[in-house]
């Protein structure tokens, strides 16, 4: 097995590494769509000024002979954001990662772009479509991460400790992550606005990980 310990902007980035250095296989074009696209998105279009971009992402996106441009990214933006046609259960399943705490617990952190809390909050059968997520899956822990762009283009974060959260101390988050408590009227959630918009799940899951194993 092949295991990279580079840091990169983009998960696609080392897949593409290795594909790439292996001169008896070649990319077919719609794979070298896809990881060019998956790291468009997962480096915001390759912006420096967003603190995700490295050198790697840059060169593995090159070699995918991608045109670079806006349109594009709009397009995935688009597409990946688009939650109309999704239930709770499909959203909180389509992007999540999982970890083992010391008691045994399973702790997800699952990740929702295209809602703010309102829209989250409101959608339909939210609490019976997350206790399917969570009995189907053996979740103890939830915690949620939205991020949402506005119609104006203005990018917002929230953190939505959910289930079994308490155990989750929040120190350290409020610091690191900005954190600015919102007020709900479910008291079994504690829902966050994040100020610190370029701390992802890759920084947020470290935090909590180190909570909790």
């Amino acid at each position: 097995a092949v295991v990279s310990t580079q840091s990169t902007g983009s998960c696609a980035t080392p897949i593409a590494e290795i594909m790439t250095s292996d001169p008896n296989f070649s990319i077919p074009p719609e794979l070298k769509t896809a990881l060019a696209g998956t790291i468009l998105l997962d480096t915001i279009n390759l912006d420096l000024k967003q603190g995700r971009t490295t050198q790697l992402d840059l060169d593995m996106f090159h070699k995918c002979n991608i045109p670079r441009d806006f349109d594009l990214y709009n397009e995935l933006i688009a597409a990946k954001t688009d939650i109309s046609t999704l239930s709770v259960f499909d959203l909180l399943r389509r992007d999540y990662k999982m970890f083992t705490s010391r008691e045994g617990s399973i702790v997800c952190i699952a990740s929702i772009t295209g809602a703010n809390w309102e829209q989250y909050s409101s959608l339909s059968d939210l609490e019976l479509q997350t206790n399917k997520f969570l009995s189907e899956f053996g979740v103890s822990v939830l915690v949620v991460m939205l991020a949402h762009h506005d119609s104006n283009g203005v990018f917002s974060r929230y953190l939505v400790l959910g289930k079994g959260s308490s155990v989750i101390e929040l120190d350290e988050l409020m610091s690191e992550l900005q954190l600015e408590k919102i007020q709900t009227a479910d008291s079994s959630v504690r829902v966050f606005s994040q100020r610190n918009l370029k701390a992802s799940r890759k920084v947020v899951m470290p935090l909590i990980k180190s909570q909790l194993t």
